[in-house]
């Protein structure tokens, strides 16, 4: 769904790192690095994330929308939807550690 070259190299290695931080968490709370022991995650399209997380925002409709502002078409707009959705997803991440991570070392 990325149409820049270096925005999905960029993307690349953000996937990177926030499947070192999944596995970061499951090690924490003694999970398996993965589901089912799998080699590959099954991918998901951005409303079935968006779904899935929107619960956890002060407005659970906002990453509804910007999911919804995703297309399948390959265009630097649609890769600047793209990284905002991206983005609030961090937020959401950087909240969660805040809050969860620092119970584990009390």
């Amino acid at each position: 769904m990325i149409y820049d070259p270096a925005t999905l190299a960029t993307a690349a290695s953000i996937a990177a790192i926030e499947a070192r931080h999944a596995g970061y968490l499951n090690t924490l709370v003694g999970a398996p690095l993965s589901a089912n022991n799998e080699s590959f995650q099954t991918p998901q399209t951005p409303m079935m994330v968006a779904q899935s997380v929107s619960q956890f925002f002060a407005n659970p409709n906002l990453p509804i929308y910007l999911a919804g502002q995703i297309t399948n078409s390959r265009s630097v707009d649609n890769d600047r939807r793209i990284l905002k959705f991206a983005l609030a997803l961090e937020y959401l991440e950087r909240e969660f550690y805040n809050l969860n991570v620092p119970r584990f070392f009390d």
